[in-house]
This record gives C-alpha cells, sequence and structure tokens, in this order.
C-alpha cells in the first residue's frame, strides 16, 4: 500500500478478501464478509503486516468489529500509540 487512507484500506480489503470494492465500507463488519474465516483472517494479518509494518494478533483482531476499527488499529501502531 502507498500511503495508507480509508480508501486505499478498503481497496486492499476487498483485494485480499476477493471482494467486490462495492461491497465495501468503513462501518462494515469484517467479521460478515462472507469470505472470512479463520484461515482467511490469518493470511490477511500477514499481509496487512507485509504492506504497513504492523503486526496485529489475533486477540486485537478478534476485540474489533468494522473495517474502520481496523484501519484505526493500524493507523494507531503505525504511531507508535
Amino acid at each position: 500500500m502507498t500511503q495508507l487512507t480509508i480508501n486505499t484500506f478498503l481497496n486492499f480489503t476487498a483485494q485480499e478478501l476477493n471482494v467486490p470494492i462495492q461491497n465495501l465500507h468503513e462501518q462494515i463488519t469484517f467479521k460478515n464478509i462472507p469470505t472470512w474465516s479463520s484461515l482467511n483472517a490469518l493470511l490477511y494479518l500477514a499481509r496487512i503486516h507485509n504492506e504497513t509494518g504492523v503486526l496485529l494478533s489475533s486477540t486485537e483482531l478478534s476485540e474489533l468489529n468494522t473495517l474502520r476499527d481496523l484501519f484505526d488499529q493500524i493507523i494507531s501502531k503505525q504511531h507508535g500509540v
């Protein structure tokens, strides 16, 4: 990902989870995305780490609900918060 914005994050997520971008928005509960599974979650976390340098645990992920929550967590960790 280039500079991380909510739009680049949504596009990234659409690609990684193989869903049309028009089906995603920042308030969607990512666990309700049809292609979401425990295996895809692990792959998604690995890709987030590769693209952003942010390492999220599965525990952290389980505490989040929406794509916006996940985006905010990534931004927060990028800034050392």
